[in-house]
């Protein structure tokens, strides 16, 4: 019981924080994308810290209360469309081989970001963009996603092997 307790407090400080991070990213545009891939972190650590339902419930509750507080931001966007659920998913493909897994992940990743353009022209009234421009920020998307996916198994790496016993969340 007491454990669970901790779980769910530690999930509720995590969602707090994801959402107080999109509204930072709200605020600084131009860190949309990127504050959407720390709070993916975020949800990564309660991932480590607790292995059950508790990041899907991290990812639920700071979706739905950044989509209240922060409705048309595209730091929420892009966390809600793809880099909320992608730990999840992410933990969800290990039992794949290496190869299966990446084309996963990048079909996973090409098929929301389309989406969110597709979105985003809708939300925002893009009428006259030439198309070379959603081609190079898929590209550059695409960049930052495979950066993105190797940073999260470094922070794995680095988090158990250096910080989790400093910070002990649960014990």
């Amino acid at each position: 019981m007491r454990k669970d307790i901790k779980k769910i407090a530690l999930s509720a400080i995590f969602s707090a924080l994801i959402v107080v991070l999109i509204l930072m990213g709200t605020f600084i545009e131009l860190l949309d994308i990127t504050v959407a891939a720390v709070c993916a972190l975020t949800i990564y650590i309660v991932q480590i810290e607790t292995k059950e339902k508790y990041p899907i419930l991290v990812y639920i509750t700071s979706s739905v209360l950044s989509l209240i507080f922060t409705p048309l931001s595209t730091a929420t966007l892009y966390f809600v469309g793809f880099f909320g659920y992608y730990p999840i998913l992410k933990q969800k493909l290990i039992k794949f081989k290496k190869q299966i897994r990446k084309l996963i992940s990048i079909l996973v990743f090409n098929v929301a970001m389309i989406s969110l353009m597709l979105l985003f022209k809708a939300v925002f009234a893009l009428q006259n963009e030439p198309a070379v421009m959603y081609v190079l920020l898929l590209i550059t998307s695409n960049v930052f996603f495979f950066c993105f996916d190797y940073l999260l198994d470094v922070f794995t790496f680095i988090y158990i092997k250096k910080l989790r016993d400093k910070i002990k969340f649960i014990k």
